[in-house]
């Protein structure tokens, strides 16, 4: 019983009336061996060995304990795969512990999955105003860019920079650069501004008017820059002050931009002097020449003006 790995005994040397007693105590040394192995690997946390018999009695609470060990053991498994509807009735406050961690455990994952939906409902949702909004500005003929306030970082233009700037790197290098500059000369509480600019290079000039918006872009604080090329209404409005301001056949300025000029200048307080030049015979040429000589007479007159080192605004 104490020591049954070294217990020997010679059932046949027995008496006869002794001998199924001796076959009884090698039964219950196997048995005992059997318990003590088994009590081993439990006390071990080994659940992998050979279970006793099912004659050997002895074993059975150990069997029992090792099946709900077993089954604990497979409940751990599910809780670590994120299965949080297990419980167990074992070990009372054991038992008590581990259920109150997988009901906090269920909670906590409960939760995350409540979170996961608001965030992919909050992502649906900026994924369809994003592509309403590319639709709608995609449509737009105003050329709308948006860039990082304090980086200058391009984040969206609704049209390629190719096709609004035909392609001219030295108009995007510009224009970025003066955008960044209107960006951040912004003040915080200002809610739009408006500005125009040139856009000059070698082979062309361009006028852009724009609006600016401060806005915030994902992460960024950015502004929204709603241009509009005005370069058609700019040469429009300069063959107008053409025709208003100057001379159809010399090309320098009219009497009527002398007398707007003139104007600005008395209030303005400015200092000027006033030429009269008188073009002697005109009147002799005209009828004696012809008028086609008389206009050469003109021009010949107004280009020696032009010669003079004068303010370029002046009215010849």
């Amino acid at each position: 019983m104490y020591y049954p790995n070294r217990a020997r005994l010679d059932v046949a040397s027995l008496p006869d009336d002794f001998r199924e007693l001796g076959e009884g105590l090698l039964v219950f040394a196997s048995m005992l061996r059997e318990v003590r192995d088994l009590a081993r690997c439990l006390s071990r946390g080994d659940l992998s060995g050979e279970l006793p018999g099912p004659d050997n009695e002895l074993a059975s609470n150990l069997k029992a304990l090792h099946a709900t060990l077993k089954h604990l053991t497979w409940q751990t498994q599910q809780v670590a795969m994120g299965n949080y509807n297990q419980k167990i009735d074992f070990m009372g406050d054991f038992s008590e512990a581990f259920n109150t961690m997988i009901a906090q455990l269920k909670e906590r994952q409960e939760s995350q999955y409540r979170e996961m939906e608001i965030i992919k409902k909050k992502t649906q949702d900026l994924a369809r105003s994003n592509s309403l909004f590319e639709a709608i500005t995609g449509n737009m003929s105003e050329w709308i860019v948006m860039i990082d306030r304090e980086t200058g970082e391009h984040l969206f233009a609704n049209h390629p920079v190719q096709n609004e700037l035909a392609g001219d790197d030295i108009f995007e290098t510009q224009l970025y650069g003066i955008l960044f500059d209107f960006a951040q000369g912004m003040d915080d509480d200002v809610e739009c501004k408006e500005e125009e600019f040139p856009l000059i290079s070698d082979v062309a000039l361009r006028y852009f008017s724009v609006k600016l918006y401060p806005i915030r872009w994902y992460e960024h604080n950015a502004v929204a820059c709603v241009l509009t090329d005005i370069s058609a209404e700019k040469a429009q409005i300069q063959e107008l002050e053409n025709v208003a301001y100057k001379d159809m056949l010399t090309g320098v300025y009219n009497r009527h931009f002398g007398m707007k000029l003139l104007n600005e200048w008395v209030k303005q307080r400015l200092s000027f002097v006033i030429c009269f030049i008188d073009m002697d015979r005109l009147k002799y040429v005209n009828d004696v020449f012809g008028h086609a000589e008389g206009d050469k007479y003109i021009l010949k007159v107004a280009e020696l003006l032009n010669h003079f080192p004068t303010d370029p605004y002046v009215c010849r």
